[in-house]
């Protein structure tokens, strides 16, 4: 029997990026857009005693009330408790997902903690394809700390560079000490050497820098492109993108190199790509 894995998160391309890798990795899935529906859910499988293996949430959630037409704000950490609490099943693994300060970090898992092991934290630089990987191996429990240290260290990184985020406005996204910014600009954290990259490059590129490392899915690639287009993912606009894709990989691989930016674009054969810092060899 599969195991089960629910998804809570308002934004439904968060949820289909996590259905697609889980998928991938031989779990069962069901995302949820709304919390509400979704501890209902949780609580009516528990209560027939079939509970998730897993429940990946969102830090926090915008509802729209039907019968008023306001925004509800929601809190997914209270999410999580609620669940935690109404259930019989204490050992379900829970991962919320969120960019928090480094402050707000420490006493969120100061505080589940105490709860229980099995909750934790995770950036959100961790990618779908990587949460995926982590809760499908044999040995969880080690590759569990792996949430704690990303969120540590990003929020430590959040904390070190506040100041000097306010010198770029509206940055896109960021990858050792190299900014892109809305103005298609890759700009180095000194200042000292800008690269204009080209405007339909720049989704990919994003995508690929805010994952920070991480693998980030061929499907999730070429569905960013399809989107880009404004068409629907059928398998016909995924194969078309696949190979816009490849060509705009090669294109940007070499953009970084003719500039001497230090990452480049590299590839898990047959499950998506990544960025990692140009080695010594690469940059003679």
């Amino acid at each position: 029997m599969k195991k089960k894995v629910i998804v809570i998160d308002d934004q439904l391309k968060f949820c289909r990026s996590y259905e697609r890798n889980l998928l991938d990795f031989g779990f069962e899935v069901e995302f949820f857009q709304n919390p509400i529906k979704a501890m209902s859910r949780v609580i009516e499988l528990t209560g027939k005693k079939l509970p998730p293996f897993a429940i990946i949430c969102d830090k926090d959630f915008t509802l729209l009330k039907e019968e008023t037409g306001e925004c509800v704000d929601i809190d997914g950490f209270q999410v999580i408790e609620k669940i935690y609490e109404q259930t019989n099943y204490k050992n379900l693994l829970y991962l919320i997902s969120g960019d928090l300060s480094r402050e707000e970090s420490r006493l969120k898992r100061e505080h589940f903690k105490k709860i229980s092991e099995n909750i934790k934290i995770m950036h959100k630089s961790i990618s779908p394809f990587e949460v995926s990987e982590i809760i499908s191996n044999d040995k969880i429990n080690d590759k569990m700390n792996q949430f704690d240290r990303v969120a540590e260290n990003f929020a430590q990184q959040i904390e070190d560079e506040k100041e000097s985020r306010k010198v770029i406005k509206d940055v896109r996204a960021e990858f050792i000490g190299v900014r892109l910014g809305a103005d298609n600009l890759l700009v180095s954290n000194a200042g000292d050497s800008q690269v204009s990259v080209n405007p339909r490059l720049c989704s990919i590129l994003t995508m690929l820098m805010r994952s920070n490392g991480s693998v980030v899915s061929n499907a999730d690639l070429v569905a960013a492109l399809a989107s880009e287009k404004g068409k629907n993912c059928d398998d016909h606009t995924l194969e078309a993108s696949d190979v816009i894709l490849r060509k705009r990989i090669s294109e940007l691989n070499k953009l970084l190199k003719n500039n001497n930016v230090p990452f480049e674009i590299n590839s898990r054969k047959g499950i998506g790509r990544f960025l990692a810092e140009r080695t010594a060899l690469n940059k003679s």
